[in-house]
């Protein structure tokens, strides 16, 4: 198997989600909203938010570094439809995980904290395969793995820090083929090779 831990850019822009998350596990229900006897905060705590005080520094060191942006471009305004460049960067400010777009500042309620669980829908790392067949190749032995078949989006190589919209699907519908017919192909000689033995009715 190919390395599957990839650097690429796309997770910076959801650094506001990031927050809300609270890192934590909730109950079944899925969002926190404000009360006004409850603080979100304190929600979040009563559902599994481990670290309360890291949980303001964050969101406060975020703040700081949301008006450095807005102090040094005043001329930004957000704009959900592009990216308005209001950026958590600046010369005397630069988060470790940078929110490049779309920098709100976190500090007027009402406060909705959601559950937010990660997904992979495309990974850029996965199995080795023949671009032929799809047959699965070893690490060990550099030959194809008799049988065996990989599809989609779990092959590895196929792109590196981006992918075009839809080469999932397309991936899919290309290595799925090759895989179908050659699946079938190597089904129909294993029966050739080893017939199962007639039944005798008695």
């Amino acid at each position: 198997m190919r390395d599957l831990v990839t650097k690429g850019p796309h997770c910076s822009e959801f650094l506001l989600c990031a927050i809300f998350a609270c890192a934590s596990k909730f109950s079944s229900r899925r969002e926190v909203r404000d009360d006004p006897e409850i603080s979100v905060t304190d929600e979040c705590v009563k559902r599994g938010l481990h670290d309360r005080e890291a949980f303001l520094s964050t969101i406060a060191e975020y703040n700081r570094a949301v008006y450095a942006h807005r102090k040094e471009n005043p001329q930004m305004v957000w704009n959900p439809t592009v990216r308005d460049g209001l950026s958590t960067q600046s010369a005397t400010i630069q988060l470790a995980l940078a929110t490049s777009n779309w920098a709100l500042p976190i500090d007027k309620g009402p406060f909705l904290a959601v559950k937010v669980t990660c997904g992979i829908t495309f990974t850029f790392g996965g199995l080795s395969v023949d671009s032929e067949t799809a047959q699965v190749i070893s690490s060990v032995t550099g030959k194809g793995v008799p049988g065996v078949y990989c599809v989609g989006e779990m092959i590895g190589g196929l792109f590196y820090s981006n992918y075009p919209g839809g080469s999932g699907l397309t991936s899919v519908a290309v290595f799925g083929r090759r895989a179908g017919r050659a699946a079938a192909q190597f089904a129909a000689l294993s029966r050739r090779a080893n017939p199962r033995p007639t039944a005798i009715k008695l």
